[in-house]
């Protein structure tokens, strides 16, 4: 060797190392041999940072795909990898018939320590309860956790049901011993309810164990919590008798055995209940409650699935007509699930027709959920009946979205109207990926104009995320678990009690039957009508404002500036009793004596942004002639969109013939579109702060005819 060449690595982040060449000869490189030096120099940067890239990828690719797999907080698997473990334990159940068992545990009243001391520290609780479970672990088996304070055992190579009660008392028995968390006085005790499902020999493996865990436990929380609670499968689907279970559930239908739950479901803005999703529950004589996914198994193989939906569908639509007969201005959506079976049956269009007639059910307040097993290989059947439900005007729900095949076509192609994105994807929204794939349905689903409810939300940090994310309505035990018809209609009434009032004052039609009327000074209802008139110039041209003025007179002082809207665009019709001045650009109606409408004073504005109304009847003045009563009315007003819109159909109703088709039909298409949720938050603020002023006028008039007397009515 008589020479040594040494040529930098060099890329744009700086210099990766050298090559050396090595020659016999002394000397320098002359240009091609320096050139290709440097070209070989080159080869072995590229091979390098190729090397280097396919590690970066290799790590990353890891990184992510344990993230997707575990919980951010506890490192446990979550619930997707859960799932595909429970998979392979299946398939490798039907290889060696082994056994297998669910325990599902959930730690009790944890709740109050995220109350008491924080989130943080119900985090720290969290991931120690998780370290003492995973100390429980056999080789071979998998600990995940699955939601919240929920963690779920899954076992396999069991002897017998017994070795899997044995580890739910050890699952119990850890946490005798208090826990000791950072920033936190006084030691933490907390117990835990586990729920138990066995299968085997293996052919019952399947996530339907994770679900009767999941009722099991539950049946230890209604005892009192700490302890634990076995659902046999085999028991229930073998050694039980399907046949008699078949049997049982058709003697529960004629027996009227059969009850129906309902779960609220909320509007998430202000947390009213808009809606109620209808349950079936079934408590067996002899077996005690049957799980409901076992009652939809039964009724599918027996035929009996038909005859169980229409019920179910029949007693809900009875109920719902019962709270509306409580409460004539309800406004509830009622939610009934279908099966892809019941879906499909000749002649369900017209059962479910039927069934609206005999009860009176509104078709808009029925929402019937499918899932997307319903399209799948239904040779466009589904489509077909779908279709017609929509037409009769009742609305159709996506359940368990992005759980199945989630073909986005299925938005598009058929008459959807409600998505309700799967409690998996809500138990994980603090995960970037879970967040942004609920992003994306949210984001979704607005450009298509559909509604969104999020099921299965179980704590406060999931019902602040999905309002966030902009979900209309949510829905899940953080709220209410599912209850009697009876337990909904005390709810709606508690609700109704507590609700904010929006009005300084009720329709007569509202107040107590014992109670006389409230009522409200002509001077109040001027200041909030000329709230809505200035809300009326500022919308401009998306405006349409309508007004009935009782009398000319009243028009008169108003009838420049209503000309002024009617020129900026607005839409714009008034109606009075005798003759007015003339004005250019809007509709005048002038109202005979014996009109309906005679007597009332009503403003209806709505506007894409914001909605305001006011309705009320003239009273007889009280007190002596001449004194400062001023002119007393009852009626109701507010900022709530379907109110406005309704109050604009009734108006619409006692104006009939009397403007051009052209503005009625215009108008009828605005309180069509002026449905929606009642309120939102920012409309709940603006209506709050409207009621205290205008109360806070009401008392200061009332204040000032105190101070000056009634002058003496005697000559």
């Amino acid at each position: 060797m008589r020479a040594v060449f040494t040529i930098p690595l060099r890329h744009e982040d700086g210099c990766l190392g050298a090559l050396d060449l090595y020659r016999d000869q002394p000397g320098a490189l002359d240009d091609d041999e320096l050139a290709t030096a440097e070209t070989l120099a080159d080869v072995a940067t590229a091979y390098l940072l190729n090397a280097r890239t396919r590690d970066e990828a290799r790590r990353s690719r890891d990184q992510y795909q344990h993230r997707a797999l575990h919980d951010h907080l506890t490192s446990l698997p979550n619930r997707h990898l859960l799932q595909e473990r429970i998979e392979q334990a299946a398939q490798r159940a039907r290889r060696s018939h082994a056994t297998a068992a669910v325990l599902f545990a959930d730690l009790d009243r944890f709740k109050v320590v995220n109350d008491t001391h924080g989130h943080r520290a119900g985090d720290d609780l969290l991931i120690a309860v998780a370290r003492r479970l995973n100390g429980l672990v056999r080789a071979g088996d998998t600990l995940a956790r699955v939601s919240g304070d929920e963690f779920v055992f899954l076992c396999e190579d069991l002897v017998d049901v017994a070795e899997a009660e044995g580890l739910a008392v050890r699952v119990t028995e850890v946490f005798a011993e208090p826990f000791l968390l950072a920033g936190v006085e006084a030691p933490i005790t907390i117990t835990a309810s586990v729920g138990i499902a066995y299968a085997g020999p293996g052919s019952a493996i399947s996530e339907q164990l994770v679900v009767e865990a999941d009722m099991a436990m539950y049946q230890v929380k209604r005892r009192g919590g700490s302890g634990h609670q076995v659902v046999d499968m085999r028991e229930a689907l073998r050694t039980m008798d399907l046949q008699r279970l078949e049997h049982d559930l058709r003697r529960a239908l004629a027996e009227d055995q059969i009850e129906v739950h309902y779960q609220p479901i909320l509007h998430t803005p202000d947390g009213t209940t808009a809606g109620v999703e209808a349950l079936v529950r079934w408590t067996h004589p002899a077996r005690g409650p049957i799980p409901p996914p076992t009652i939809i198994r039964v009724a599918e193989r027996s035929g009996l699935i038909g005859e169980l939906g229409a019920w179910i569908l029949e007693r809900a639509c009875r109920d719902h007509a019962r709270w509306l007969a409580e409460d004539p201005l309800l406004d509830l959506d009622l939610a009934v699930n279908m099966s892809a079976r019941q879906l499909l049956d000749a002649g369900f269009d017209l059962e479910v027709s039927a069934i609206l007639d005999r009860t009176g059910m509104a078709p808009g307040s029925l929402v019937l959920e499918v899932t997307e097993s319903v399209f799948i290989d239904d040779s466009g059947a589904a489509g077909e009946v779908l279709a017609a439900l929509d037409g009769r005007g009742i609305r159709l729900a996506l359940d368990d979205f992005g759980t199945g095949y989630s073909s986005l076509s299925y938005l598009c192609r058929l008459p959807i109207h409600i998505v309700k994105i799967d409690r998996s994807f809500i138990a994980d929204l603090d995960r970037a990926d879970t967040r942004a794939i609920v992003t994306a349905i949210s984001g979704l689903a607005h450009e298509l104009d559909l509604e969104i409810v999020a099921e299965g939300i179980e704590t406060e940090d999931q019902a602040n995320q999905v309002g966030a994310l902009g979900c209309q309505y949510s829905q899940g035990f953080l709220f209410a678990r599912p209850m009697t018809a009876e337990a909904v209609a005390e709810r709606l009434q508690a609700e109704r009690a507590r609700q904010v009032e929006l009005v300084v004052g009720r329709h007569p039609a509202l107040a107590p039957p014992s109670g006389p009327p409230q009522v409200t000074s002509r001077a109040t209802l001027l200041v909030f009508s000329h709230v809505i008139e200035e809300l009326a110039e500022a919308a401009g041209a998306d405006a349409t404002l309508v007004t009935m003025f009782q009398h000319a007179r009243h028009f008169a002082p108003m009838a420049a500036r209503y000309e002024r809207l009617a020129g900026a665009g607005a839409t714009v019709v008034v109606g009075f009793a005798g003759s007015g001045p003339p004005v250019d650009g809007l509709t005048v109606v002038e109202l005979a004596d014996a009109h309906p409408l005679r007597d009332q004073w009503s403003v209806v504005l709505i506007t894409p942004t914001v909605a305001a109304h006011v309705v009320a009847t003239d009273l007889v003045p009280s007190g002596p002639p001449g004194a400062r009563s001023d002119r007393r009315y009852s009626g109701r007003w507010g900022f709530d969109r379907r109110e406005a819109g309704a109050h604009l159909e009734r108006l619409l109703v006692g104006l009939e013939d009397a403007i051009a088709p052209r503005v009625r039909a215009q108008l009828v298409e605005t309180a069509r579109r002026a449905g929606g949720p009642p309120l939102t938050r920012a409309e709940h603020g603006l209506a709050g702060a409207a009621r205290k002023l205008l109360e806070r006028i009401e008392a200061d008039q009332r204040a000032l005819a105190d101070l000056v007397p009634a002058p003496d009515p005697t000559p």
